[in-house]
């Protein structure tokens, strides 16, 4: 599987600024192998923060995703309000499961619900944005090394800067124009990725804190309620997310 391709805006950093220079085969080799790890650790603690909108805010996931499983669980917070806001979603491959605690008072008094519930629904990488971001998640992980020669020979790729992160000492690394990543060279692990959502607008951080493997599971006191079985006036409110 090849590494992400995402285009990316510089984060600001408190490492030393210089013109980035070529890949050496020992960088190139360290970034092959990142993704590669990340899937032989079994899964990951993440935080991701993205800009909510073109207005302001931002959009913040903190939780775990199993990359064996295809997994994951994430607390969704937002520095402004909106309207049925997005808390909590567990994903897998095909489906989502979203947690809005505003409309538990609607659907219980509609009768679609007994108790508080989530809303089970297809992944759609189109028109939901949480999707994307999930889908990002995923991504950071490959089941085989990528291929040193093609990074070294992708335009763009390039070492960016030494830096310190979170008390690591890590390298810099850009793959082509677009996926930046903070490697410990030491243990060859992956500690932030940088990127941009599909649109290209908006920039992404993804931080993984701490690997390991995981056992994910939609909270059990939770109803599950199937999204195409909800009425028309709630599905409106569910047509964007988060």
């Amino acid at each position: 599987m090849a590494l992400i391709v995402v285009s990316t805006t510089p984060s600001c950093s408190e490492g030393e600024s210089s013109a980035p220079t070529p890949l050496t085969r020992e960088q190139a080799t360290l970034m092959a192998d990142v993704l590669y790890r990340n899937r032989e650790s079994g899964g990951a603690t993440f935080t991701l923060s993205t800009p909510l909108g073109p207005e302001g805010g931002t959009l913040t996931l903190f939780g775990e995703v199993d990359w064996v499983g295809h997994h994951g669980h994430a607390i969704v917070t937002t520095s402004e309000p909106i309207d049925d806001p997005l808390t909590e979603v567990w994903w897998s491959l095909q489906n989502v499961f979203e947690r809005r605690p505003s409309l538990d008072e609607d659907l219980i008094d509609l009768g679609v619900a007994m108790t508080a519930s989530v809303i089970e629904r297809p992944v759609d990488l189109e028109r939901r944005r949480i999707d994307q971001l999930i889908a990002l998640i995923i991504a950071l992980a490959a089941e085989q090394p990528e291929n040193a020669e093609l990074i070294l020979q992708t335009e763009g790729s390039a070492f960016l800067r030494l830096d310190e992160l979170r008390g690591v000492d890590v390298e810099v690394l850009r793959y082509g124009e677009r996926s930046i990543y903070w490697v410990d060279p030491t243990s060859g692990r992956l500690l932030r990725f940088e990127g941009t959502d599909e649109s290209r607008t908006f920039p992404i951080v993804v931080d993984l804190l701490e690997t390991g493997e995981r056992d994910i599971l939609v909270d059990i006191a939770l109803q599950v309620l199937a999204f195409d079985d909800l009425p028309n006036d709630v599905t409106a409110r569910l047509t964007t997310s988060p």
